[in-house]
């Protein structure tokens, strides 16, 4: 929790010196253990350190959801930037130890990246503006246009998609029945990775390119959506996966542009204490934009090289220089909250992208440059209700978030009925393993869940760092199915995912692991 700073040898007496509303003030921040929000975290701790904060490091303090939020409100930690909604709406519901829900202690704050959250599917703009292709049904309704994209010979145009155990390769699937388009699209699973630089090479050296892909992340900074590619359109989505990415058209030509995976919003969680106190920390995070393009581009030059934390440290204070004009104003609105309650500075600026001084990569030698990105999974979260109630202007936005309690339907292996009456905080598993979770006085010992020694338990992910878990649910009396969030290596890269464990007779064994 922000708490007042020790002394640390600053001159308060000079006469010149400008006194910030943050002197004195220490901020402790985490971050979560995707690397696509790192660039962010940094962004908001230099700017809070512009008010003269003095801001902990948030990559000493990198944690699932799962764990965070509940320190949140308990008031370890200030606030992190690093949240999905609506999937991380499951969180805000779960119940302390002393009755109150984690959404009583902590607000949803600002407009960092609105819909920023961005899964869907890709063509090329050469091959799009030839053939008039704006939506999946331009491709799925015209056999010759799909022909394009068969690389086998079945008549059917080959989509990259998702891998066998990510969640989103059952939306594409049931995307593609829903529409009646299993005659002419079908997706390719693998090892996205790899197969991305393929058909990426394949695409260079003039071939047309269908992807699923998803931003922020280092294909989209790749990709370049509005430059090399398009988002495509999908005219009847599922109905759990409904609304409309706010992509301007030369990004995605079939306005409105529904994607096929519900948008998610990128924000700000804090606790209401420390806005309570903080006034001019609170105005500051209210106003904060940071596109997700300038995201992209931040990934490509973390991915390619540029990867280290002081390298990510500097990538934030270069893209605040780059806006340093919109910057100022936000860091001015502060700085005037501090002084009076009723005067404010109006925000009526655009966020100007970040001026890059990097290119895309040499795909054509690149061969392991996404082994380390990753990304929350958004993909099994029902959407919420939102209420938001603005207050004056010289007040903050907060958003209240009411989790839905839906099961989502035919989803094997998968559990996401998180009602908060019926959850419980499980013990955090460590490499020590010592103990893997704990409900109701019963301790779960490691080897119940078929892990070895060196806590392997396929050959695709050959190291579990840590999971968080959250929930149970007891499906038929003596069923017990476990989800969390887990941290776990794969391929010498740290990734996370979600992890669940099934109840089979005696034994508890992995039944499903998704990044």
């Amino acid at each position: 929790m922000a708490k007042p700073a020790e002394e640390d040898g600053r001159d308060g007496d000079s006469a010149s010196q400008v006194s910030l509303p943050g002197e004195g003030v220490n901020v402790t921040m985490a971050r979560a253990p995707w690397n696509t929000g790192y660039f962010q975290a940094e962004v908001y701790k230099a700017l809070l350190e512009e008010l003269g904060y003095t801001v902990s490091d948030p990559s000493q303090a990198e944690m699932p959801p799962g764990n965070f939020y509940v320190e949140l409100a308990r008031g370890d930690f200030d606030l992190w930037v690093n949240s999905w909604f609506p999937a991380h709406d499951q969180f805000l519901a779960v119940e302390l130890p002393d009755g109150s829900l984690v959404s009583d202690h902590v607000s949803v704050i600002g407009e960092q990246m609105l819909a920023g959250g961005l899964n869907g599917f890709v063509i090329d703009k050469n091959t799009a503006d030839v053939h008039g292709i704006v939506t999946m049904a331009d491709i799925a309704d015209n056999p010759e246009i799909a022909a394009l994209f068969d690389s086998d010979g079945n008549g059917k145009a080959d989509l990259l998609g998702c891998n066998e155990r990510w969640g989103c390769r059952e939306i594409i699937d049931q995307t593609i029945a829903r529409n009646g388009w299993e005659d002419t699209i079908e997706q390719i699973s693998g090892e996205y990775y790899g197969l991305f630089w393929v058909a990426w090479e394949r695409h260079l050296g003039g071939e047309p390119l269908f992807t699923y892909a998803w931003s922020p992340s280092l294909f989209a900074g790749v990709l370049r959506p509005g430059v090399s590619v398009y988002w495509l359109t999908v005219p009847n989505p599922l109905p759990d996966q409904r609304g409309a990415a706010v992509l301007p058209p030369e990004q995605c030509p079939g306005q409105p542009c529904e994607l096929g995976f519900v948008p998610a919003d990128i924000l700000v969680t804090a606790n209401n204490g420390f806005l309570e106190a903080n006034r001019p920390a609170a105005i500051l995070l209210e106003r904060v934009v940071i596109p997700s393009t300038d995201v992209n581009r931040q990934i490509v030059r973390m991915e390619t090289g540029e990867g280290s934390q002081a390298d990510i440290t500097r990538h934030a204070h270069e893209w605040i220089e780059s806006n340093r004009d919109t910057v100022d104003r936000w860091v001015a609105a502060a700085m005037t909250a501090a002084e009076t309650t009723t005067t404010t500075v109006p925000d009526t600026t655009t966020t100007t992208s970040a001026a890059t001084t990097t290119t895309a990569p040499d795909t054509t030698t690149t061969t392991s440059a996404a082994t380390t990105t990753t990304a929350p999974d958004t993909t099994t979260t029902t959407s919420a209700a939102t209420t938001t109630t603005t207050t004056s202007a010289a007040t903050t936005t907060t958003t209240t978030r009411v989790p839905t309690t839906t099961v989502a339907p035919g989803r094997p292996g998968k559990f996401s009925d998180f009602n908060g009456a019926d959850a419980a905080t499980w013990q955090q598993m460590h490499a020590d393993g010592e103990v893997v979770a704990c409900y109701e006085g019963i301790a779960l010992p490691l080897d119940s869940f078929c892990l070895d020694e060196n806590f392997r338990f396929s050959a695709d992910y050959s190291q579990v760092l840590d999971v968080s878990f959250m929930v149970i649910h007891l499906p038929d009396g003596d069923g017990v199915v476990l989800q969390g969030s887990a941290t776990f290596r794969a391929g010498g890269s740290v990734q996370l995912g979600w992890i669940t464990f099934e109840k089979v007779g005696a034994n508890r064994v992995i039944t499903h692991l998704e990044p």
